[in-house]
């Protein structure tokens, strides 16, 4: 996080797709994520206000599906941000909404793990 740029890079972007926005994520590795869209990582940005506008113009002209295939293909992270209805339009939301949020069964099979204690190492930081 030692500039405005590596900071901003890791943020929600409006994308092209009207109403849908992109988690951009290039923290951990800034430089490949901005010059792959076509950014300067080097943007001399001042504060993180003015390297979000400088990012937020380069995602906005790429489409929600143009940037997860992008990020895809390039091994990078990031994803797209749905709306209630958007979600629940894709085929993962349809296929998830015929079960319940959290799906759970009492496995009578299995024999129960006893408790195990933790004895701390001092000289382990």
């Amino acid at each position: 996080m030692s500039s405005p740029m590596r900071q901003r890079t890791t943020a929600l972007y409006k994308t092209k797709t009207l109403g849908v926005w992109y988690q951009l994520h290039g923290s951990l590795n800034a430089a490949p994520v901005l010059q792959s869209m076509s950014m300067d990582p080097k943007y001399p940005a001042k504060t993180a206000d003015e390297a979000y506008k400088y990012i937020a113009h380069h995602v906005g002209q790429w489409t929600a599906d143009e940037l997860e295939m992008h990020n895809v293909k390039n091994g990078f992270c990031g994803s797209i941000c749905f709306t209630p209805q958007g979600w629940s339009e894709t085929l993962m939301g349809k296929r998830l909404a015929d079960h319940p949020l959290v799906g759970y069964a009492q496995q009578s099979h299995a024999i129960p793990t006893p408790a195990i204690s933790f004895t701390p190492i001092p000289s382990d930081k």
